[in-house]
Parts: structure tokens; C-alpha cells; sequence
């Protein structure tokens, strides 16, 4: 099997947070069983009678309730214990714009199963952030159209992450770390790096999350700078030299020197779709 998705999802306990939650989640599903055949896998927080869809393509793992990373890790760990060659590890909130301006949008899970031996070179991708990254002329340009391009990129997004299937390959595993509470998606991209694992981001799809607060793990609200420093501040020190904070905005790492030390491999990767 080449592909499957991995999604975790936690079901409140307050009524309206939980109704809120299952209606994005609905969403979510309807999208990715309309436009793909992929098979779905659910690690399900918290689910009660009636909270599963009946569909031959979704499959329930129920766990207990815990913290982003833990659930993660239990994704991977089901990934890993499959005979998929890729993983689509995400939140229950995301999807993939799809109009033309979005390039191969779900086609892309198609289009590299064609000719999958092409990628094996990839660790990790994720898709453009359109919070971070303007797409619209970058997607359009003929070399986009023609190809799928991967580049390096370490400001990876832990609510949709594509992932190969170190264990299947006989090679070095990646897993989310639990001891972290936040900015446990960049440890996650830098581990994968340290074992020698390409860390890249597609230039063909777009990464589109629902953006209700109802839908998320954590709470927009809260000031998260803090919590980002203190965690980078512990990649700086497990790390070491030369990872550094950034002296511009202090709770994001540098990892510019990092990455010139450790990386191995091409910075990108161009394959006709």
C-alpha cells in the first residue's frame, strides 16, 4: 500500500467544544474521501457511541485521552506497524486547498504512487503554510506545473506531515518526543535530520486548517512565546552548538549554521510529475 492518513482526534467533553470539533472533523473526512482513495485511520480520544463514521475506509484506534505529542506518537506508532509506504500523519482539522491556483493539491498522492521509487530520497514533507508563504505565483510557474519540487525546510507544521516508512525501509525510525509539550513538530523535524533523513517542504500543495478554536488541541488565547522559547531554549542546550536562539525574534531557533553542519544530501529535489 503506498499511502494512508493518520489522524488524531480528541473529543471534548464539554457538548458544544465536541460538536464543534466533530463538525470540522466531518468536514475533514468528507474531503479526503472524496478526493482520494487512501484508507483513514483514526486515533480516536474520547469517542462515545455514534461518534464513528461507517466507512470502509476508516479505521478506529481508540486510545485515551493525552497531550498532542503522546497522540502523535501513538499515529506513528500504527503507521509504523503497517505496510504503508507513506504515512499522512495530521490533526483532525486538516485538509488541502484544491482549486487550480493549488497545483496537485490530494493529486499528488496519485501522482508520486506512479512512480514512487522516484522519492526515496525524502524523509519528511509538509505543505506550504499559506500563513508563512505567498503560493499563488510560485504554484503557477510552468516548473511547478511540470513537476513536483521538494525543498529543504526545517518550519515544519506537525497538523499535516507526510512521512516515510522508516521501519519498512530498515532504516533509522523518527518519533514524535513526548517530553515535549511544545514546538514538539520542529524536535521532530531536527531528530529526523540527526538520523540522517531529508526534512522538506512541497511546492504542490497547500496546507488549509479550519481555524475554529472549538477544533484545536490548545487554545488561542494563551500567549505562546513563552512556551516556545522555553521549549527551543532546551533544543538549543540538548542540541548544542551551533543551534542558537534567533537574536530578532528570541522564542524561534537559528538553526542556519545548525543546518550547514548536519545536513546531508541535496537541498532539493525536482521530479516530473
Amino acid at each position: 500500500m503506498t499511502f494512508a492518513a493518520f489522524i488524531i482526534s480528541f473529543a471534548d467533553d464539554e457538548l458544544e467544544r465536541r460538536a464543534a470539533r466533530f463538525v470540522v472533523h466531518n468536514e475533514q473526512l468528507d474531503e479526503w474521501l472524496a478526493h482520494t482513495s487512501i484508507p483513514i485511520n483514526i486515533i480516536a480520544m474520547n469517542y462515545r457511541e455514534g461518534d464513528r463514521r461507517v466507512d470502509p475506509r476508516i479505521t478506529y484506534h481508540d486510545i485515551g485521552p493525552r497531550k498532542t505529542s503522546e497522540a502523535r506518537y501513538e499515529a506513528f506508532r500504527i503507521f509504523y506497524e503497517s505496510d504503508v509506504e507513506w504515512g499522512i500523519i495530521m490533526d483532525n482539522d486538516a485538509t488541502l486547498y484544491r482549486s487550480l491556483q493549488h497545483n496537485s493539491a490530494y493529486g499528488l498522492i496519485a501522482e508520486m504512487s506512479r512512480n514512487l521509487g522516484a522519492y526515496r530520497s525524502l524523509g519528511l514533507f509538509f505543505p506550504l503554510n499559506p500563513a508563512k508563504s505567498p503560493f499563488t505565483k510560485l504554484l503557477a510557474d510552468q516548473m511547478h506545473q511540470d513537476n513536483h519540487v521538494f525543498t529543504r525546510n526545517m518550519d515544519l507544521k506537525g497538523s499535516m506531515v507526510f512521512v516515510r516508512n522508516f521501519r519498512a525501509a530498515a532504516e533509522a525510525e523518527v518519533w514524535p518526543d513526548v517530553s515535549y509539550d511544545w514546538c514538539e513538530d520542529g524536535k521532530l523535524a531536527m531528530d529526523a535530520v540527526m538520523l540522517g533523513h531529508s526534512v522538506m517542504r512541497s511546492e504542490n500543495i497547500v496546507l488549509r486548517e479550519s481555524g475554529l478554536k472549538s477544533s484545536s488541541f490548545g487554545t488561542s488565547t494563551v500567549d505562546r512565546k513563552p512556551f516556545m522559547r522555553a521549549a527551543n531554549a532546551r533544543m538549543v542546550h540538548e542540541f548544542g552548538f551551533p543551534l542558537c536562539l534567533s537574536n530578532r525574534f528570541p522564542h524561534l531557533l537559528d538553526r542556519r549554521s545548525w543546518l550547514t553542519l548536519v545536513w546531508n544530501g541535496a537541498r532539493q529535489l525536482i521530479v516530473p510529475k
